[in-house]
């Protein structure tokens, strides 16, 4: 027994002298930076090592970069653009150092010692993550410009203006335009957001008493989505989001403007919360980002937007080319279906929703209660009403409505009403949007009329379903067996060099199960006010087996109250049953990945 312990001490003091022959060479290695650190818990050695990294990078970009400095013939414009070493490295958090090795040389229970070391040439990955960042910052503004998501082009340009600056050479760093052409990103990225706002232009629709509709354009057609605050004679509104050129604002009962100032949103600081390094950077470097001050425009409130101009015709054409969905409902069915939509929307001006529980079933009646209790809910001006036909089912859209919450944010969306065929509501949802629609119409080249109408339904109601709770429906969907996962990027220790493990660069699968994520989705709902999703980039394909199964790769928007996330959704569906669809696959990514992009029916 005493051999026993004795070889058991041996053996721990043969470990430690080898852990610290470890440490004293990899200190005494030039091609390492290391950090040791102390605490009384290893989390806080921990930390202490990573800190003492970033300080030994931040000092060697100083000092690389007075180099350069001193060697090159400055100007003053030049000079001008180079930002403070300590902004930048303010930017970087112990979390970015995810590509250094850790050794746990003294582990308490007084005292813990972290011993952490990574080689400088990793250092040069941390930097590098930022600009491919930028990189797929700017695609993703390029397409949602095309499409006048105007909102999105704004943010994500700006976003890879921000991060810009805060990498070390910043005027080194060359991006690809829409053209495909390489451009300067400290001169291009500004330039590029100014040039947004000066195609861009608003004019007065319509006037109700202290309420403005108006229509925001660029390059004289309705933008497809836009973010705005605007100044109601005592404060700035909240974030409100103008929706197929139109957006509503409302004044103070006594404010009545000559001018009406609008402020469109590009910063983003709220939705930064979804990306930690955007977040850090927004906060770290807020002295140094230029303004934009072409974001605000004042708009004449007496002048109504002229009935000939380019504009105007542009957005009459927008709402008058409703998406080819099928035929239309017979004339007595769109004529008893008009009948109780002009009741239905009386009753939601006049909050007198009792009056019309004859219209519903019983389930459509529990989702018009959720809609009517989601936000501060209200019709905009008169809607123009549209019908078609998907089986037994009678569709009515474009019944737009203005959903207002507490905290600081507000949502236009346009409401679908479906009719069963006895000419009750059994079903609400919110419209995908003209793009979005339009999207899964010309992905569907070849397909039946009712295929494409079943698969925007399921869209349509999918995302409704997340804005008004309905657990209950999100439930029944999903497959007993569904795999549900959520990718991510992990260093994992693959392989030895030099007696030490070296780090490889892998995709882990977070797989939950129906029941897990059900969960997870009821508590979120619980301490979330509200909720919203917004679609876009659908692209489609239907499976070659198992019928009517589709593949859905979408670019989803998520907002919450107290968290919002961008990223892409990967759905394969099963619509044999139209009525009852089935979710195989949901797979969700926040970053495309430079090797395979996004997560694909390939993959599954």
């Amino acid at each position: 027994m005493k051999k026993l312990i004795l070889i058991n001490i041996l053996l721990a003091l043969c470990s430690v002298m080898g852990m610290a022959q470890s440490v004293d060479i990899l200190k005494a290695d030039p091609e390492y930076v290391w950090g040791e650190g102390t605490g009384s818990n290893v989390r806080t050695a921990d930390r202490d090592a990573l800190e003492q990294i970033l300080q030994q990078i931040s000092m060697n970009i100083q000092h690389e970069s007075k180099v350069q400095i001193s060697n090159e013939q400055t100007s003053s414009e030049s000079a001008s653009t180079k930002v403070e070493f300590k902004s930048v490295m303010n930017t970087y958090s112990t979390a970015t150092l995810n590509n250094t090795h850790r050794m746990v040389v003294e582990n308490g229970p007084d005292v813990y010692r972290v011993f952490r070391y990574v080689k400088k040439s990793e250092i040069d990955r941390i930097f590098n993550s930022r600009k491919e960042k930028v990189g797929e910052f700017v695609q993703i503004a390029h397409r949602a410009l095309e499409q006048k998501q105007i909102n999105d082009a704004l943010r994500y340009y700006y976003w890879a203006n921000v991060l810009t600056g805060s990498l070390r050479y910043p005027e080194e760093l060359k991006i690809k335009d829409e053209n495909g052409q390489e451009q300067k990103a400290t001169v291009w990225l500004p330039a590029r957001i100014n040039d947004i706002f000066g195609a861009m232009s608003m004019s007065i629709l319509s006037k109700n008493e202290n309420e403005y509709e108006v229509g925001f354009f660029y390059k004289e057609s309705p933008v497809s989505s836009l973010d705005f605050t605007y100044y109601d004679g005592k404060d700035w509104s909240c974030v409100t989001m103008a929706v197929d050129g139109k957006g509503l604002m409302e004044m103070r009962p006594s404010y009545t403007p000559e001018y009406i100032q609008v402020r469109c949103e590009y910063e983003y600081f709220g939705e930064a919360q979804t990306d930690g390094e955007v977040k850090m950077v927004l906060e770290s470097m807020a002295d140094n980002i230029s303004a934009f001050p072409r974001a605000h425009v004042k708009v004449d409130a007496k002048k109504k937007i002229d009935k000939k101009s380019a504009e105007y015709a542009h957005l009459d054409a927008l709402e008058s080319a409703a998406p080819d969905l099928g035929t239309a409902s017979a004339p007595a069915t769109t004529d008893m279906c008009d009948n109780v939509m002009q009741e239905l929307i009386k009753a939601i001006r006049n909050k007198t929703y009792d009056k019309v529980r004859s219209y519903f079933t019983d389930e459509g009646y529990d989702v018009f209660t959720r809609l009517i209790n989601y936000g501060n809910g209200r019709i905009i001006g008169e809607p123009k009403l549209s019908y078609s036909t998907l089986g037994s089912d009678t569709y009515c859209r474009s019944v737009p409505m203005n959903f207002t919450f507490s905290r600081n944010r507000r949502f236009v969306e346009d409401v679908v009403f479906v009719f069963n065929k006895g000419g009750l509501v059994d079903n609400i949802s919110f419209s995908l949007g003209k793009v979005a629609t339009n999207d899964v119409l010309g992905n569907a080249d070849g397909w039946s009329v009712e295929a494409k109408n079943v698969l925007i339904n399921f869209l349509e109601t999918y995302k409704t379903a997340y804005a008004l709770k309905r657990i209950d429906y999100l439930n029944s969907i999903f497959a007993d067996d569904a795999l549900i996962i959520t990718g991510k990027v992990v260093t994992v220790s693959t392989r030895k060099l030099d007696g030490l493990y070296t780090n490889n660069r892998q995709i882990k699968l977070n797989k939950q199960t129906k029941d897990q994520y059900i969960r997870n989705l009821r508590n979120m709902f619980m301490s979330r006010e509200y909720v919203n999703i917004k679609f876009a980039n659908n692209e489609i394909r239907k499976m070659g087996k198992g019928g009517e199964v589709y593949s859905i790769q979408i670019k989803q928007d998520f907002f919450s109250s107290s968290y919002g996330d961008s990223g892409y959704l990967f759905i394969l569906v099963d619509l044999n049953n139209p009525n009852e669809p089935t979710i195989r696959v949901r797979a969700w990514q926040e970053d495309l990945d430079p090797d395979w992009g996004k997560y694909g029916p390939e993959m599954f």
